[in-house]
């Protein structure tokens, strides 16, 4: 299977959904299903591996139109778009790339994060991921039912094409702790 992942973010940019996504490109290449990366040009890895693009540079609409084409050519499986991303900024290229990216045939798979922290427009912004999408992907089962409250209209999708699939930690596992002594400070950083 062949999955093409759009993201805003990709590490070393600080976004949380950008390092999510770095964990999930992480687990599905461990399981030998060929994944390619299209985010934001700022975002790099050491190398020059063939599967990662980042060729973004502004995801407002005639670019993202742009892109749809570049990702028709790897001709995947699927499209999975994370959405929202620090990455995108306040730009509807995006939403206009799921709509073109179904016109050309693909299937669509967006995972939604943070729906209810959304301000009014982003909410309204979504709908052309709720309508497009063949399959939505939300983070927690809270997030899903305030967006069938939300569009009541699009319970029957939402009931039959979306899954909840919980944020697990970015935070690679160490098996060593370090010692601790009194008075010492530990400092995390968490994406934002």
């Amino acid at each position: 299977m062949k999955v093409a992942m759009i993201t805003g973010s990709y590490p070393p940019m600080r976004c949380g959904v950008g390092d999510y996504t770095y964990q999930i490109i992480k687990g599905i290449r461990d399981s030998q299903t060929e994944v390619h990366i299209f985010t934001s040009a700022e975002a790099k890895l050491n190398g020059k591996e063939n599967f990662f693009h980042s060729v973004v540079k502004s995801w407002s609409i005639w670019p993202t139109i742009s892109l749809a084409r570049r990702v028709q050519r790897e001709q995947p499986d699927i499209v999975h778009i994370q959405y929202p991303t620090i990455g995108y900024g306040y730009n509807l290229g995006p939403q206009i790339l799921s709509i073109f990216l179904r016109m050309l045939g693909l299937k669509i798979v967006t995972t939604i994060h943070e729906f209810q922290q959304a301000n009014v427009l982003r909410k309204i912004s979504l709908l052309p991921f709720f309508i497009w999408s063949n399959v939505l992907i939300f983070t927690s089962e809270e997030e899903r039912v305030a967006v069938i409250n939300s569009l009541p209209w699009l319970r029957k999708k939402l009931n039959s094409a979306s899954y909840v699939i919980p944020v697990g930690s970015n935070i690679p596992a160490t098996t060593h702790m370090g010692s601790s002594t009194k008075g010492s400070c530990l400092a995390s950083f968490f994406g934002l």
